[in-house]
């Protein structure tokens, strides 16, 4: 029903991002709609590489391979454009990718990349400086807190207690 042909074998997210529409990006420039030829009959990325011919004479097993190809570069992509850079992957990360390696993409589409140490060692130095400005912060609040109490200034508390009378 999904209107694939290729026996999809796991659930695959729905891709975020598309061509913008001429006029999408008319507006988005403040400039008139040029007239030009339609290159992509597709706004999809996925469907843009999907729709590319397939080399002649594939059949059975080559052409499912051709399919898992097409659809681990389009991870792969995706991948590399994602918006926030933690997502993102790394150089490092991508040169372990199923499309450049040549292994197969799992079935559900997630492949999960390699750490990448420098990566992770930068991330661990900003936790570190972040402990420690925290650290210090705290030691700044405490100290600023015992002087101010040592302080002349500081309101000054006197009990009294009443005794009775006997």
């Amino acid at each position: 029903a999904g209107g694939s042909s290729s026996g999809s074998k796991g659930a695959v997210k729905q891709s975020k991002h598309r061509l913008k529409t001429a006029q999408e990006y008319a507006a988005d420039t403040n400039t008139e709609v040029p007239v030009s030829k339609k290159y992509f009959k597709h706004r999809l990325l996925r469907d843009i590489i999907n729709s590319a011919p397939m080399r002649r004479g594939l059949k059975g097993a080559e052409l499912e391979a051709e399919k898992d190809r097409r659809r681990a570069f389009v991870h792969l992509i995706h991948s590399l454009l994602r918006y926030l850079p933690h997502e993102r992957l790394t150089p490092q990360q991508a040169l372990q990718h199923p499309f450049l390696t040549g292994a197969r993409l799992p079935d559900d589409g997630r492949w999960k990349p390699p750490p990448d140490m420098k990566t992770t060692d930068r991330a661990m130095a900003l936790v570190r400086e972040s402990k420690k400005y925290h650290q210090e912060q705290q030691r700044r609040t405490a100290s600023h807190t015992s002087t101010r109490a040592k302080s002349p200034r500081s309101p000054v508390t006197l009990s009294v207690s009443k005794e009775e009378d006997e």
